[in-house]
Order: structure tokens, then C-alpha cells, then sequence
């Protein structure tokens, strides 16, 4: 990503919150708020609240990121604060953390279920210590470390960052537990510079407030066990977060069902049997679980769980990344993740041998032991065994269990036959393509896995039909080590139709005053013959950049049917923000009619590239 594409994202983000805000109001106007009122003694403990608490409520809290450039961005959290309308303020989390947000742009986590006073919640803050901060950007294959300064130049120490809720913003209400995810948009953040020595990323942070959950990226909520109810089905636990493992952040139910896979002290469990082996270990047996988080039930499902000696950081180390290579029984995994006794490091590259006593499972596809030859180049894993340095400082890791993990495969198609497609691949669950070593992927050496036709198994009901070049995202699991093709089973296929596809336009310093071709209830069309036009006029998705220019005519971007977009104009300080494209095309073509010049525009949804039109969901202008 270059400079200039990065500021465009960093302005988007800064603006694009991600829920609605009420008609048009201006984020730098506020009425000025009454004098603080004392709120009522609410207290966080490892007890379930009171529902009939008429003066206290729970707010459950998570944290995720978007895809970024960073391999690593561990910082401390210093305090992370909501206030009311009445501008009192609680404490949400009640010690310093470290953190490692790179380790979100796949997941989301509950960072707290915090009891604090009734009312409406309009803006919050974090605060964040970059003291000892461990940053790391990939430059030319390998992990770089990276400075984070301001925009002066000065290295980061310690700042407070806005959460800019939404116009209603968050109300706690007795018995109705209330949810915000904060991500904290590493991309749209940064400027990086791998050019300079050393590497510099220039913050801009910005950190989106949502009351609904970005995506579907799996969910994790982990801590010690409380408590087994094997008659509702659940099991609850204190949360203990991160490498937190003591301060109290409320507690949390954990449901599960006959599909939820266990791994209990390393024994693969199913169902009931899995919550039934929990019932006859103590409290404070830790515990972590993937799965999913319903927001309108306020309800956390597991398809996975972990327990005892199967959680990193205890009697066993743990791991987690992408295998980029293998020779025998010995991997080698990128973008790894290490946690052992209680903290957590990153590593670019570790070696993890395996060996005949090794189990294998596919945590979401059954209990049983899969073998060894199950994993192969492209999968993503986590591993629970032991760390260890050789004699050249290098640091090894010895699996004893690893589990299969979802792993996704992008790029653009180069065929679709029936239960196949074939793919022109750009990268695997985050690491781009050139990074792999597919030796020994294939049933022969002539079979081995080709990223520029990448074979995908599909099942026949994916009956959705792909352009040849249109860009698509398979989630499943790489075929075994020596058996392709296929290279990869998938379980799913998107295309970027509907989401995650993002388009940026810039018009430079100067600014046109006639961006558009056309500007109506229909839509935008971008003029991208305007003498003003910028080196920036770009269409990503899946990885793939495409100029603008070279699309046959400029696309029309239309407002979505479902009502779910959100849009802002920024001009100078100021910035208005519109939850319907109606309120936003009035406000920009007045702008525009008064003489006021567009310095960029900044779009994220989907591209329909049978109709050359592009579906907003968020959008940002710069004038």
C-alpha cells in the first residue's frame, strides 16, 4: 500500500464509524453537558449481575481490527473509559495490558462484561502506552521492526484516543446487557514508510465504536471455569483476556451444543461428553472457546474449547500461524505467535517439528486424529507442545497437538468446473502468495500445489457462478500434505459482490469542484478525466489492485437496498456524518454548488463488475 493510499484509508477510517448516526450532525459540536452527577456503586466482579439491578447494568466489550500491514503491534492499555451523557465516566478495564492487536484482523475477543450505572454512554477513550511497544511490517518477505511517530516525527509515548460512538450512542438499561466492539483500524491508522531508516509508521489512530459485530471472524472468550450447567448447556467462567490473569472483568456463559469439539487436559471430546469431563475438573481450570457471538440474543456458542492442560501458557506452550513450508516432519510456520508462561511474543518465521506421537485434529469436522500428513502448506494452525532454542539461538517448537484451523485462500479465478474452480492465488489467510514453498504438496512433484492455478474443491452445491478474473475468498482446509490435487477444500466461497471491496479517488491538494460525471438519486459516477485527478484511482479486492482508468467506463456507485451504509464529508475540522444517502447527496451537491472543491473520496462495499457498479456501504469525502 503506498503513502498516499494509506492517508485516504486513514481519513476513511477516521470517519467511517461503523453504525448509524441520526440524519446529519456535526462530530465537532456537542451541547455542553450538565454537571457530573454522582453515579450510583457499581461493581465489577467474577458474580453474574443482578438483572433486577435497577441502578446498575452490563456492558459487554470486545475488541478486533481490520486487515492491516502490521505483523505485530503489541502496546500497553492504560485505561479504556466510557462516559455518559451527564459527563461522569467509568472505568472499563482496571489494569494495564498489554496487547497485540495484529492478532485481531481475524478474530474478535470479550475483553470485559463490565457492571456500571444506567444511562446513555455517548463517547469513550483508551489509552495507550507505546513504551517498550514490539511493531513489526513485512518489507521484502521478511518481518521488519517499525517506530511508530506522530506526525511531527516524534516517537509515540503514551496519548488518548477518541471512541467516536454513534448519535444514540449506548444505552445500559436494567436486565438488557449492552454490547460495543471497538476496532482499532491498523491500516487506516498508519502511514508506513518502508523506506526509512528505520521504518517509521506515522499515527493517525483512529478507533471505531460499533453496537453490532463487524463481520463473522470467529469470537473468542476465555478465562478460568466457575462453574458447569450441564442442564442448560453451558459452562461460565471469570474473563481473563489476553495474558490477563488475574484482574476482574465480569464473568461470561459459555453455550455449547452437540457439535462443539473439546479438548479436555488433551483429550478430543464431542458435545455433552466435552461439558460432562469439564463438571469433574475444579474451579479455575482455565479455559479459552471459539465461536460465535449472537448479538440480539446476547449468547456465546463454542465450536471449539479448550481446557486445562490444552491451554497455551500453562504446563504446555502454544502457537498459532500459517504453514508456508514443509520437509518431512518439520514445519515451518510464518507469522507466528508464541505464548508461554503467561506472555505472548511474535516471531516472522519458527521451525515446529512434529513426530509419530503427534495428534492431529480438525476441531470443527469431528474428534479424531487426523495424522500427520494432514497438514500441509497454506494451513493455518495452532500447536500445544514446547519451545525451545538450539545451539544457533534459533528458536524451535515441538508440537504435541495441533489443531487445523478455518484457512482461507484469495484471488482471482481462472476456471470453474463442476465441484472445482481454479484460481490466480494472491495470498493464504493473510500471507501473501510468494511466500510459500508448495514442495511436496502434490501426489508428485508435478502436482504440487501452483499458485497461479491454484485447484479448489467445491461443493456441488456451490452453485454461484464466478467471471473468469472475478475476484473471490474460499474458506476451509488445505488437502493433505502429498495428496493434491485439489490444493484446498473449500467449505465456502465470497466474492467481494456485497462487502470488503474498498475504492479509493484522489484529486490532490487543489481539490476539483467537479468530481463527479453525475451526482443523483440514482448514484455517483466519479469523473476520472478531471484535470485534478490524483495518482490514486484504485479498486481492491481480494488482493488485487485495479486501476481505475483501465475499467471501460467509470463505475456507479448506488447507494445499497438493505439501508445498512453509513456516509461522512469532512471538511477542515469539521465533519458531518449521514446514516441515509438521501441526507449525504443533498449536503455534497450544495457543498459542490457554493464552490467548495472534493480532495478525495474513499468507498468500501461491493463491486459488480457484470454491471460496472459498486455498492456503498461506507463512505468518506474529503473537501
Amino acid at each position: 500500500m503506498n503513502r498516499l493510499t494509506s492517508r485516504w484509508l486513514a481519513l476513511a477510517a477516521s470517519l467511517a464509524m461503523l453504525s448509524a448516526c441520526g440524519g446529519g450532525s456535526s462530530s465537532e459540536t456537542a451541547a455542553t453537558p450538565p454537571p457530573n452527577s454522582a453515579a450510583p456503586p457499581c461493581e465489577t466482579t467474577d458474580n453474574e449481575p443482578n438483572p433486577n439491578d435497577d441502578q446498575c447494568g452490563v456492558v459487554a466489550v470486545s475488541f478486533t481490527d481490520a486487515d492491516g500491514d502490521f505483523l505485530s503491534y503489541s502496546v500497553d492499555v492504560m485505561a479504556l473509559r466510557l462516559e455518559r451523557a451527564d459527563g461522569s465516566k467509568v472505568e472499563l478495564l482496571p489494569t494495564q495490558t498489554r496487547v497485540d492487536f495484529a492478532q485481531y484482523v481475524e478474530l474478535s475477543e470479550l475483553v470485559t462484561s463490565a457492571v456500571v450505572p444506567n444511562g446513555r454512554y455517548v463517547r469513550g477513550e483508551i489509552t495507550l502506552n507505546y513504551a517498550g511497544a514490539d511493531v513489526q511490517v513485512e518489507k521484502d518477505g521478511v518481518a521488519q521492526v517499525a517506530t511508530v511517530v506522530d506526525e511531527s516525527g516524534a516517537p509515540l509515548s503514551q496519548f488518548t484516543l477518541a471512541i467516536n460512538l454513534d448519535s444514540r450512542g449506548i444505552v445500559i438499561a436494567p436486565g438488557v446487557p449492552a454490547f460495543v466492539q471497538i476496532d482499532f483500524d491498523l491500516a487506516a491508522s498508519h502511514e508506513v514508510d518502508l523506506d526509512a531508516t528505520p521504518i517509521t509508521a506515522i499515527a493517525r489512530p483512529v478507533l471505531l465504536g460499533s453496537p453490532e459485530l463487524i463481520d463473522d471472524r470467529d469470537f473468542r472468550v476465555r478465562g478460568p471455569m466457575l462453574e458447569v450447567n450441564s442442564n442448560e448447556s453451558y459452562y461460565r467462567i471469570a474473563l481473563r483476556p489476553f495474558q490477563d490473569r488475574s484482574a476482574r472483568r465480569g464473568s461470561a456463559r459459555v453455550y455449547v451444543d452437540q457439535d462443539t469439539h473439546f479438548l479436555v487436559n488433551g483429550e478430543s471430546l464431542q458435545g455433552s461428553a466435552g461439558l460432562q469431563a469439564m463438571s469433574a475438573l475444579p474451579a479455575g481450570t482455565a479455559t479459552v472457546a471459539f465461536g460465535t457471538y449472537v448479538r440480539a440474543d446476547h449468547k456465546f456458542t463454542a465450536a471449539e474449547v479448550r481446557v486445562g492442560d490444552s491451554v497455551p501458557g500453562g504446563d504446555k506452550d502454544g502457537l498459532h500461524g500459517v504453514v508456508v513450508a514443509r520437509s518431512g516432519n518439520v514445519l515451518t510456520v510464518k507469522g507466528a505467535s508464541l505464548d508461554r508462561d503467561g506472555s505472548a511474543t511474535f516471531r516472522d518465521t519458527i521451525t515446529v517439528t512434529l513426530d509419530e506421537e503427534t495428534k492431529v485434529y480438525k476441531p470443527r469436522l469431528g474428534r479424531d486424529d487426523q495424522g500427520l500428513a494432514a497438514i500441509s502448506v497454506g494451513q493455518r494452525i495452532r500447536a500445544l507442545g514446547e519451545v525451545s532454542v538450539d545451539s544457533s539461538s534459533e528458536t524451535q517448537f515441538s508440537a504435541d497437538i495441533v489443531l487445523l484451523q478455518l484457512s482461507s485462500a484469495a484471488g482471482s479465478v481462472n476456471q470453474q468446473l463442476l465441484g472445482e474452480l481454479t484460481i490466480d492465488l494472491q495470498a493464504m489467510s493473510g500471507v501473501r502468495a510468494s511466500a510459500f514453498d508448495f514442495a511436496g504438496t502434490g501426489i508428485d512433484s508435478a502436482n504440487d500445489a501452483d499458485p497461479e492455478n491454484y485447484q479448489i474443491a467445491t461443493p456441488n452445491s456451490f452453485v454461484l457462478e464466478h467471471d473468469v478474473g472475478a475476484p473471490v475468498r474460499a474458506r476451509g482446509y488445505v488437502s493433505a500434505f502429498g495428496s493434491a490435487p485439489a490444493d484446498f477444500n473449500a467449505v465456502s466461497i465470497s466474492n467481494y459482490e456485497d462487502s470488503k471491496a474498498k475504492l479509493v479517488v484522489g484529486f490532490g491538494e487543489a481539490g476539483s469542484t467537479t468530481p463527479f460525471v453525475s451526482a443523483t438519486e440514482t448514484g455517483l459516477v466519479m469523473d476520472l478525466q478531471d484535470d485534478q485527478l490524483g495518482n490514486v484511482h484504485h479498486l481492491l479486492q481480494a488482493g488485487i489492485r485495479v486501476d481505475l482508468l483501465s475499467l471501460a467506463a467509470s463505475p456507479m456507485l448506488v447507494p445499497p437496498s438493505d439501508g445498512r451504509d453509513i456516509y461522512a464529508i469532512r471538511s477542515d475540522a469539521n465533519v458531518q456524518m449521514f446514516d441515509n444517502y438521501t441526507s449525504f447527496l443533498a449536503s455534497l451537491n450544495s457543498r459542490l454548488g457554493n464552490g467548495e472543491t472534493v480532495n478525495g473520496f474513499y468507498a468500501q462495499g461491493g463491486y459488480r463488475s457484470d454491471a460496472n457498479q459498486f455498492v456503498m456501504r461506507i463512505v468518506v469525502v474529503q473537501m
